[in-house]
């Protein structure tokens, strides 16, 4: 544009896409992202490298999305934090809060759990104020933002893994003597009692699950404790459910099958 108009049009820079929510258009690391529709009508999450729209929604988001009607009431806000880029799409209608990270690339879900259920995630904005990233809801309650949380807010802090399918390519029948589950321990509760991890399994695409079974993280001061199951059976295809509710720092890194 010139100086006495700069919004003019620019010609030859038409972009080919819509914004479905208006409030989902943010912009950060020097690039917008948004809620809208590719050239076939279908919801996506876009962001634009020069005046090119790219597509960064997966397919499991899309396929959420597909089920809505309008959402024209989504919103997004954003924010860097130890190195990461993350964008965070509310969207009414979603059971759970979708969440981006920009340099990975990767696509996650938070949530609160309440009643043994996940629900959308509290958090509707965000702040940097006092040196700490703060959140608020949308009854106006304030949190910080921090890794070290043991708990969200007064509620259960619940920390889910649910992996892809384990199974060899010809399906043949596989025996789960033992899984080692690479996470922290040895901190302990309050109580002075080991704090414990869940885990659970199906053997037909999360249609129906075992009963729970706790693992110890051990006693406070047991840091070199061994969160270990053993004689899990087998399966062809076996999908495994991790879940820490406990109020323990408890970074689920990696779980090996079978290990020597």
């Amino acid at each position: 544009g010139g100086s006495d108009f700069p919004l003019a049009r620019q010609e030859g820079a038409n972009i080919e896409v819509g914004l479905l929510a208006e409030h989902t258009f943010q912009k950060i690391g020097g690039a917008a992202y948004w809620l809208g529709c590719d050239d076939k009508g279908e919801k996506v999450v876009l962001t634009l490298e020069g005046y090119s729209p790219r597509r960064v929604s997966s397919h499991a988001l899309e396929e959420a999305l597909a089920a809505l009607g309008d959402v024209s009431d989504a919103y997004a806000f954003t924010y860097h934090k130890e190195g990461l880029t993350f964008y965070v799409l509310q969207v009414p209608g979603l059971s759970t809060t979708w969440v981006y990270e920009v340099a990975s690339g990767i696509w996650h879900e938070r949530s609160d759990f309440e009643n043994g259920e996940h629900i959308k995630w509290r958090a509707t904005c965000h702040a940097v104020a006092y040196g700490k990233h703060i959140v608020g809801d949308a009854d106006g309650n304030l949190y910080e933002l921090t890794h070290t949380a043991k708990a969200n807010g007064t509620g259960i802090l619940a920390r889910d893994r649910i992996t892809s399918g384990n199974a060899t390519p010809t399906l043949e029948r596989m025996r789960f003597g033992s899984m080692q589950i690479d996470c922290d321990t040895g901190e302990g509760l309050p109580s002075g009692f080991a704090a414990k991890l869940l885990l659970r399994y199906s053997d037909d695409g999360g249609h129906h699950w075992s009963d729970w079974r706790e693992i110890g993280l051990g006693n406070v001061g047991q840091y070199n404790a061994r969160a270990r199951a053993t004689r899990l059976g087998s399966s062809r295809n076996r999908v495994w459910q991790i879940r820490v509710t406990d109020p323990v720092t408890c970074n689920l890194i990696s779980a090996v099958i079978n290990e020597q």
